[in-house]
């Protein structure tokens, strides 16, 4: 019951499911391990334990997640506790030339060659191709509009004359109100479309 009241305090406040669901998550984990109304004991297993799964110490992030599901927990328990902090490093993204995107994107189906290209050439994620409808899209002007997601601009594009063409012909096939996969799927033809790329072109930098 004071996971749950946790939970939809957090609800209450206005956060994303995806956040308190992975708060849920966390506290579970803490409640399995040790007493949630122990700050120290908590304290000590955000600090030391080790991940099932990689059978490594849980990295700064992970820790910080708990960490975060933890404080949230005390808050709406009214119990006082110095929540840790712990620095994250930051890496330098690996940022992919315009060739290499363009090799990949040869290598893929015409249904997805045109979904990443587009997404090249506006810079949108996944998920908001995922939402946009038909009703988003000028075919005859060769216009998309593409509503932001986690805190990113919405935003009105002019395409290239041959990306607004490949969108013609996706349309023409793919006559839903939503024509566009889910982001998962997006992902995951891309990793496969990249590895089959790399191994075809025999360019282990894809």
């Amino acid at each position: 019951k004071a996971i749950d009241s946790t939970l939809t305090m957090l609800t209450n406040d206005g956060q994303k499911p995806n956040t308190v669901r992975h708060t849920k998550y966390k506290l579970l984990e803490l409640a399995a391990q040790v007493d949630l109304f122990n700050p120290e004991a908590v304290k000590n297993y955000i600090a030391t334990a080790i991940s099932e799964k990689t059978k490594q110490p849980f990295s700064d992030e992970t820790k910080n997640k708990f960490a975060y599901a933890a404080d949230k927990f005390y808050e709406k328990q009214g119990i006082q506790w110095k929540k840790p902090f712990y620095k994250v490093e930051e890496k330098t993204p690996l940022i992919p030339t315009t060739e290499n995107v363009e090799l990949i994107v040869n290598n893929a189906s015409q249904k997805y060659a045109t979904i990443f290209t587009i997404l090249a050439e506006t810079g949108a994620e996944g998920k908001e191709l995922e939402k946009t409808s038909r009703r988003c899209i000028d075919t005859e002007r060769g216009i998309i509009n593409i509503v932001g997601t986690k805190g990113h601009a919405s935003g009105t594009y002019v395409l290239k004359e041959r990306t607004a063409e490949m969108l013609r012909v996706y349309l023409h096939k793919h006559p839903e109100e939503y024509p566009f996969p889910t982001s998962k799927q997006i992902g995951e033809s891309w990793r496969r479309t990249r590895a089959r790329a790399s191994e075809k072109l025999s360019a282990p930098e894809l």
